[in-house]
């Protein structure tokens, strides 16, 4: 299972049917690493954000001169206190370094515009509501994303499964 494309470009595939009108989206990239989702989602944006806890991520994310702003600092601390909202907020491979979601989700849910969409990748799993796999990241169980999801006024538009890392060579 060679992993030939992004979590950024699968998740611009899965949700393209509802992405803002062309250049006009404001977006932020919680945990935006060295920018693979400010440049999968140019073409929808004309104003960027990145917030990642890592400087080095962050200066690398810099030279690309995708973003309006950079933001160093840890991404619930962000969204804690920010009055900034948001057409897109992506969440690329992040979720998978939390447990409980629900104060992430609920912090998200004050940051988007109405219609907005958030669009975010997670590990599945069957055991409720999330479980700590040996890798150190969690996986999280369907059922508990609709839950929360329902909880804190998103409706659903898209859900797929889909390969996007290897682990010991495994999928």
């Amino acid at each position: 299972f060679p992993v030939t494309i992004t979590v950024p470009e699968l998740l611009k595939i899965a949700v393209k049917p509802f992405l803002p009108v062309p250049s006009q989206g404001r977006l932020v990239d919680l945990g935006c690493g060295t920018g693979l989702s400010a440049e999968v989602f140019r073409a929808e944006t004309q104003y960027r954000v990145g917030v990642d806890l890592s400087s080095k991520m962050l200066e690398k994310a810099a030279t690309k001169n995708l973003y309006d702003v950079l933001i160093h600092q840890d991404i619930l601390a962000y969204l804690r206190q920010t009055s900034e909202v948001f057409d897109l907020i992506v969440a690329g491979d992040v979720l998978v370094y939390q447990g409980a979601l629900e104060e992430w989700i609920a912090n998200i849910a004050r940051h988007l515009t109405s219609g907005g969409l958030f669009i975010f990748s997670v590990e599945l799993t069957a055991e409720a509501p999330f479980h700590l796999q040996k890798s150190g990241r969690f996986s999280h169980a369907p059922a508990y994303l609709s839950a929360l999801a329902k909880q804190f006024g998103f409706e659903e538009c898209f859900s797929n499964s889909a390969v996007t890392r290897l682990q010991n060579h495994k999928p």
